[in-house]
């Protein structure tokens, strides 16, 4: 599924590895083909509502080697419009 939308999106075939590992993100749950009545109503809860804001979001695992410290830091540095969605489970 990933090879077909990046080959779709312009991709050069020759940039498209052939290797595939099967699922490792959750289909049900994190879908591209939702209403957008949906994704609106999403969009605005992980924004507070604010209007025209940009939406930075992390989704993995939440572990240190994952240095998600510097998302937070580079948050402190951008507009109150950039609100940060981190997504994930982990030890911390």
């Amino acid at each position: 599924h990933a090879r077909d939308l990046l080959l779709r999106a312009g991709v050069a075939r020759s940039s498209v590895a052939r290797l595939a590992w099967g699922p490792t993100v959750d289909r049900d749950q994190f879908r591209v083909d939702l209403p957008e009545d949906e994704v609106s109503l999403a969009r605005s809860e992980l924004t507070f509502g604010i209007p025209g804001a940009f939406l930075m979001v992390y989704v993995g695992r939440l572990a240190a080697e994952k240095d998600i410290d510097f998302l937070v830091e580079a948050l402190g540095r951008q507009s109150s419009r950039v609100v940060l969605a981190l997504t994930g489970a982990g030890p911390r």
